[in-house]
């Protein structure tokens, strides 16, 4: 209802009753709008409107809503955006606002343009990016997402700048490769695990680490052209995930509601916080359901180079720094982790130290040890019951010194990277 402060009360009484005329005429007809709908209901729920004859038959149809709905969960309000009025935008000759060139209408960067999309006739032009970014003739958004993936996997994009594919970003390294997987990604219907099952099945990702050919290394030593694979470290949230898995106290219940953030002494002054602190080990889950929070983010993740929440990353940076071996080392979850996993370990009595050894082995990192690691261990265990004055007997089933022994192994650079 247009009114204006100009208007008197007359006149606005006027275009008050107009507008519920022309709601009733339209509800009549039947041909309503939803305007006219949401003011012909506020005004019944006020008791605003005489429905004549009409008032017992909508009595009913209210009343069977009203039972419909009972039991209904109270809708949830969230941040959202919606179009407004479309104002018109001018060039700033030179960047300076105060000095406006000519106007420049509402358009779909050139970039991701394509001829099935129409032209903004109104409103913000979100809705037509939209379907300019998702249409099949456009290639661009198959690229991005097929060049992200390949990242993750492999640990370097064909595409290194993942985050720029345009003319100030790097060349792709196998460009007709992109194109490839960007038409199969697009033609199995933007499938994101059949990608990864493509790129997990195929030579390029099986190959080895270790150098074998000095030549390539010569030629090739940054690996763009992937002759081996990438020796790439684990995200922090896969590690911990591993550190619950092989102490076998992963808590595999999925969904639910997030797991509240653990607390530590050293997250600064946490008086205005009114949520109580979560358990150390985040009640075993996965990392995915742990609560983030933006002013107590963890210092583990930290560690291991988690991303700031405020902004979207394409691609983690992967450090190789002290602290986080100094996190392995001391962190009390680590430690709750290796003494769980010696107490689950020693409830097989029967085995020998040796074979104790290969299993922990065998479950951490999926390969037996070798004989020096195998010696340097015996030699740990011998150590560690020496420093508890324990005798031999009694050190073979003590669960302090194997969770010490777990502990190295959890220790390993093995046990965090992809080899």
């Amino acid at each position: 209802i247009a009114l204006t402060p100009g208007d008197s009360s007359t006149e606005q009484a006027a275009k008050l009753e107009a507008a519920i005329q022309q709601a009733v005429d339209a509800w009549v007809r039947p041909q309503p709008d939803s305007n006219s709908a949401e003011l012909l209901s506020w005004l019944s729920k006020k008791r605003l409107v005489d429905w004549g004859a009409s008032d017992a038959e909508i009595a009913g149809v209210v009343g069977r809503i009203a039972k419909a709905a009972e039991g209904l969960p109270q809708p949830m309000r969230v941040l959202s955006m919606t179009d407004g009025s479309a104002e018109p935008t001018h060039v700033f000759v030179r960047g300076d606002p105060k000095t406006q060139g000519s106007p420049v209408s509402r358009r779909v960067p050139e970039a991701m343009a394509c001829s099935t999309v129409a032209s903004i006739a109104d409103g913000s032009g979100r809705l037509e990016l939209a379907d300019s970014l998702l249409a099949e003739s456009n290639p661009f958004t198959y690229r991005v997402i097929v060049n992200r993936v390949w990242a993750h996997v492999f640990g370097r994009g064909l595409v290194a700048t993942v985050d720029n594919l345009g003319t100030m970003g790097q060349e792709p390294s196998h460009p007709e490769l992109l194109d490839h997987l960007a038409l199969t990604f697009r033609a199995e219907g933007g499938s994101i695990k059949g990608l990864i099952r493509n790129l997990c099945l195929t030579q390029a990702f099986q190959m080895s680490s270790v150098p074998e050919d000095p030549a390539a290394e010569t030629r090739d030593p940054e690996n763009v052209l992937l002759h081996r694979s990438r020796l790439r470290r684990l995200e922090g949230e896969a590690i911990r995930d591993s550190l619950l898995t092989v102490a076998g106290q992963l808590n595999r219940v999925p969904f639910g509601p997030s797991v509240p953030t653990y607390f530590t002494p050293f997250m600064g002054d946490r008086m205005w916080v009114k949520n109580a602190s979560g358990p150390m080990d985040g009640d075993r889950r996965r990392t995915i359901y742990l609560e983030t929070r933006r002013n107590f983010l963890s210092s583990w993740m930290l560690t291991f180079d988690l991303p700031l929440p405020d902004t979207t990353v394409g691609q983690r940076n992967r450090s190789n720094v002290p602290g986080q071996a100094l996190a392995l080392m001391n962190d009390p979850l680590v430690q709750q982790q290796a003494s769980a996993w010696a107490r689950e370990s020693l409830q097989q009595a029967d085995l020998s130290a040796r074979e104790r050894i290969e299993q922990l082995f065998l479950r951490a990192l999926a390969r037996p040890p070798k004989s020096a690691e195998l010696d340097q261990m015996l030699a740990l265990l011998q150590t560690q019951a020496a420093a508890r004055d324990l005798s031999a007997d009694a050190a073979r089933l003590d669960p302090a010194v194997w969770a010490d022994a777990c502990h190295v192994v959890f220790m390993m650079k093995e046990f965090i990277h992809v080899p």
